[in-house]
């Protein structure tokens, strides 16, 4: 248990830097996207400001919740991916390269 927990750590601290990496070397259309984000989150929150306390709290509760969701999404993928890479690799090293299935193997932009 304690073991799963430190791997979920490490895997959420890969994920995040590699997050920040991208995100601060955006360029073009990426950098245009966060700018755009950045701007509308401002204007959520000062619309937030307007909301009677109670509706204020509960569109809070679900923003939180929508973005833990989304950080838990991006680790479990950033895993998989590891997973699926050490797979691969183990399968080269070991002389199985007609077991890699091409078609299944992806690359990011980056």
């Amino acid at each position: 248990m304690e073991q799963d927990q430190s791997m979920e750590v490490i895997i959420h601290r890969l994920a995040k830097e590699a997050l920040q990496n991208r995100r601060a070397e955006a360029k073009g259309s990426e950098r245009e996207l966060l700018v755009e984000l950045e701007t509308l989150s401002t204007e959520v929150k000062a619309l937030l400001e307007q909301l009677p306390a109670e509706k204020k709290q509960m569109l809070k509760t679900y923003i939180e919740k929508m973005e833990l969701l989304s950080e838990r999404d991006g680790d479990y993928l950033y895993f998989q991916g590891g997973k699926r890479l050490h797979g691969i690799i183990r399968k080269v090293r070991t002389g199985k390269r007609k077991e890699i299935k091409p078609h299944l193997i992806t690359f990011n932009r980056s």
